[in-house]
C-alpha cells in the first residue's frame, strides 16, 4: 500500500512537471510566433500571439513590452495602457516603454499621465517625438490671436478676392482666429479653426476692395515618425466652410464648403534646423453666391507642394528661412486657372529690444485665358517683393505680466511685369500693426 502511494506521488509529481514544461513551452512557442508576426507586419496575428502566450505568464516582462507595444500599433491604447503600466523594462528598453505608455495614456486621455511618461524620455530615437506630443499637450488649451491695425496701399487690386479696383488709400484692418484641439481620438487629434478678416477703406471709391471673411475648419491631425527618429509624418484631412463678402454690402457675397487634405514630412535636425516637405489638395465642393457676371467658377480643385527650409542660427537667436512652392488651380470653369511657381524667404534678428527682418519673393505665374480680365492669349506674370519688419513687445511698457502684445511696424515695394499691360504695376504697403496672443 505504501509503495503505490509512493509511486503515485512520483507520477503525479513528474505529470505535473511535465504540464508545466508543456505550458512554458507554449507560451514561448506563441511569444515567438507573435514576434514573427509583429516584425512581418501582421500586427492582428501579432497581437492574437502575444496575447496568449501574456495570459499564460504575465510576469514575462519581454512578452508584456511586446503585447503592450502591438496593442498600440493596433490602436487599443486602453488594454495597452493596463498591459505596460504592470511592466518594467529593461535599461536599454525604459525610453521607449515610456514612450509607449505616454501615447496610450495621451489616447484615452490621461493627459496628466501622458505628459509624466513624455518627460520620463531621456534620449534615443523616442525623445524628438516625445517632445512634438509635449508641445501638442501644452498646447492643448483655446488660442485666440487678434489683429488690428492700418494699411495704406499705393495700388489697391485685390484680384484674389475679384475685387479690381485700382487707386491708393489706407484702410483699417481687422483679424482674429481661434483655435482648439480638444480630443484625442484614433491615433490623432480633433480640432477646430475659426478665424475672421475685415478690411474697411477711407474712401467710398475704393468700396470694392473692402472685404469681410469668415472661415471655421475642422482638422484631424495624425502624427507618425517614419523610420529614423529624426522624421515625422503629419496627415491632416479637415472640412472647411468660408463665407465671403467681397464689398461688406451683403450683395456681392458667397458661402463656400471645401474638402482639404495636408501632409507634411519634417526633418529635425537637433533643434537648430529643420526641411520640411508639404503637400495640401482641396476640393471645392460648390459655391451658393450672389454674385452675378462675374465669369469665375469657384468650383473645382486646388493644389500645392513645396519645401521649407528653417535654420536657427547664433543660439537660435537669428531665424533664416526659405519657402520654395508650387500652387496650381485646376477650376471647373477655365476663368480663374492659374499655375504658379516661386520662393519666398525670411530673415529676423534681434536688435536692443526690438525684432527686425527682410522679406523677399519672387514668383511666377501662368493664367491660360482669363474671361474675368479678358485677356485672349496665356497671361503671364513676374511678381516680385520685398519688404522690411520691426516688432517691439509691449510688456515692459505696460508692464504686462507675460509677453501677449506687441507692436509691428512693415514697409515694402512689390513689381509685377506681366505680357498683359494693364497687370502691370509697381506698389508701395505700409503697415502698422497691434498683434495679440492669448491662451487659456
Amino acid at each position: 500500500m505504501k509503495l503505490l502511494l509512493i509511486l503515485s506521488l512520483l507520477f503525479g509529481a513528474s505529470s505535473l512537471a511535465a504540464r508545466e514544461l508543456s505550458t512554458e513551452r507554449k507560451a514561448k512557442d506563441y511569444a515567438e510566433a507573435g514576434w514573427n508576426f509583429f516584425y512581418f507586419g501582421s500586427y492582428e496575428r501579432a497581437e492574437e500571439m502575444l496575447g496568449k502566450s501574456y495570459e499564460i505568464n504575465p510576469k514575462d516582462s519581454d512578452v508584456a513590452f511586446g503585447y503592450g507595444k502591438v496593442l498600440i500599433k493596433n490602436e487599443r491604447y486602453k488594454k495597452a495602457f493596463e498591459v505596460l503600466e504592470k511592466t518594467s523594462a529593461k535599461a536599454d528598453k525604459r525610453d521607449e516603454r515610456n514612450f509607449l505608455l505616454g501615447v496610450a495614456a495621451l489616447y484615452t486621455n490621461k493627459k496628466e499621465k501622458a505628459k509624466e511618461y513624455f518627460s520620463a524620455v531621456t534620449g534615443g530615437e523616442y525623445s524628438g517625438n516625445a517632445k512634438s506630443y509635449l508641445k501638442s499637450l501644452e498646447d492643448d488649451r483655446y488660442h485666440l490671436n487678434a489683429q488690428f491695425g492700418l494699411l495704406y496701399d499705393s495700388q489697391i487690386i485685390d484680384e484674389s478676392l475679384l475685387a479690381t479696383t485700382d487707386g491708393d488709400g489706407t484702410r483699417a484692418f481687422s483679424a482674429a482666429s481661434l483655435s482648439k484641439k480638444w480630443r484625442y481620438w484614433n491615433g490623432g487629434q480633433l480640432g477646430f479653426r475659426g478665424e475672421y478678416v475685415s478690411l474697411r477703406t477711407f474712401d467710398d471709391d475704393l468700396s470694392l476692395a473692402d472685404p469681410f471673411q469668415l472661415s471655421l475648419r475642422m482638422p484631424w491631425l495624425g502624427t507618425q515618425q517614419i523610420g529614423k527618429k529624426n522624421y515625422i509624418l503629419q496627415v491632416s484631412p479637415a472640412v472647411e466652410m468660408v463665407w465671403l463678402d467681397i464689398d461688406n454690402s451683403g450683395s456681392r457675397s458667397y458661402f463656400m464648403t471645401r474638402t482639404v487634405l495636408e501632409s507634411t514630412w519634417t526633418e529635425q535636425k537637433e533643434g537648430q534646423r529643420n526641411n520640411s516637405y508639404y503637400l495640401r489638395g482641396s476640393f471645392n465642393l460648390g459655391a451658393d453666391d450672389s454674385i452675378e457676371d462675374t465669369g469665375s467658377d469657384v468650383d473645382g480643385m486646388e493644389f500645392r507642394a513645396g519645401w521649407r527650409h528653417t535654420k536657427f542660427l547664433s543660439s537660435n537667436k537669428h531665424l533664416w528661412q526659405t519657402n520654395t512652392y508650387y500652387h496650381q488651380n485646376i477650376a471647373t470653369g477655365d476663368d480663374i486657372q492659374f499655375t504658379r511657381v516661386g520662393i519666398n524667404a525670411l530673415y529676423l534678428k534681434p536688435w536692443k529690444k526690438l525684432s527686425w527682418g527682410v522679406i523677399g519673393e519672387l514668383r511666377y505665374t501662368d493664367f491660360p485665358h482669363s474671361a474675368v480680365t479678358g485677356d485672349e492669349d496665356n497671361r503671364r506674370d513676374y511678381y516680385f517683393a520685398a519688404s522690411v519688419l520691426a516688432r517691439r513687445s509691449l510688456q515692459d511698457w505696460l508692464n504686462l505680466k507675460r509677453d501677449w502684445l506687441q507692436l509691428e511696424a512693415r514697409t515694402g515695394y512689390a513689381h509685377n511685369d506681366s505680357n498683359n499691360d494693364d497687370r502691370e504695376f509697381d506698389q508701395i504697403i505700409t503697415s502698422l500693426t497691434l498683434n495679440g496672443n492669448w491662451s487659456f
